[in-house]
């Protein structure tokens, strides 16, 4: 249900039927996948956004400007030729409503800290199912995304120097070289080569992550 849930875009509902699944069955072999799109959802910043716009606050300014005819000059009007005074009593006032909406946001910082971590916190449980999970490149990205939203650089940096030492070739390695230079910048920038192919799913585009999470 939450992977239908997920598919169909509506992904609060998804993250809560994935939150309950492992919280009950954190052991079950379904609840790896659980914990994976769980990690690609938090680490979104395209899935922070969508959560933000679904809490907003519209504020509405309402003028009331009054555009009043001059008083005194009736009052001091002299009568016509018949001998009938002007009408007196108070004078026309037109109305004019001005009316300004504007948008707010209730996210916060600590909010958005808190989105970030609820990534990191699902890690270890990942891990309790061996390395062949908590090493996928997939998941490790991602969570590298999260560490540098909470501004853990060096812990965002250290390991992309140890996933480099370790792989040879290939579109992740090329991906880790990429974000490495961006945190570093220093020498050229790093060229796609023509063997690399596209970017892996989950890299830079949040959009992508979240969808390729939704097949989990």
């Amino acid at each position: 249900m939450a992977t239908q849930y997920a598919r169909q875009g509506q992904w609060p509902l998804a993250r809560e039927a994935f939150l309950l699944m492992v919280d009950r069955y954190p052991a079950h072999a379904l609840s790896a996948d659980a914990y994976r799109w769980l990690i690609h959802h938090n680490s979104s910043s395209e899935a922070r956004r969508r959560h933000e716009l679904g809490q907003f606050l519209v504020v509405t300014t309402t003028e009331f400007t009054a555009a009043t005819a001059g008083q005194e000059e009736s009052e001091i009007t002299p009568p016509d030729k018949r001998g009938t005074k002007p009408k007196q009593g108070p004078p026309e006032t037109a109305v004019e409503i001005k009316q300004q909406q504007q948008l707010r946001l209730l996210g916060s910082l600590g909010e958005t800290r808190r989105w970030y971590q609820g990534c990191l916190e699902v890690e270890p449980r990942l891990a309790a199912f061996g390395p062949l999970f908590a090493t996928d490149p997939q998941v490790q990205f991602c969570l590298q995304s999260a560490r540098r939203n909470l501004g853990d650089f060096d812990g965002a940096k250290k390991w992309y120097t140890s996933f480099l030492g370790r792989r040879q070739d290939g579109p992740w390695r090329d991906a880790a070289h990429a974000e490495l230079w961006l945190a570093v910048r220093s020498g050229p920038p790093p060229s796609r080569s023509p063997s690399a192919g596209t970017l892996p799913p989950g890299r830079s585009s949040t959009a992508t992550s979240t969808t390729t999470a939704g097949k989990a």
